[in-house]
């Protein structure tokens, strides 16, 4: 018995079936939902 599979095997359907929660439309195409807004902080000393 193979145990052996591509993980688009279990990826694919699971993000095409959660699509919607996953991503949002932007101006450039689809951009995942999860990033938070991120602000950029250079600490020198």
């Amino acid at each position: 018995m193979s145990v052996e599979f591509e993980i688009s095997d279990v990826s694919r359907p699971l993000s095409e079936s959660r699509f919607d929660e996953l991503f949002s439309p932007g101006p450039d195409g689809f951009g995942p939902r999860w990033r938070s807004v991120v602000r950029d902080l250079l600490i020198t000393s």
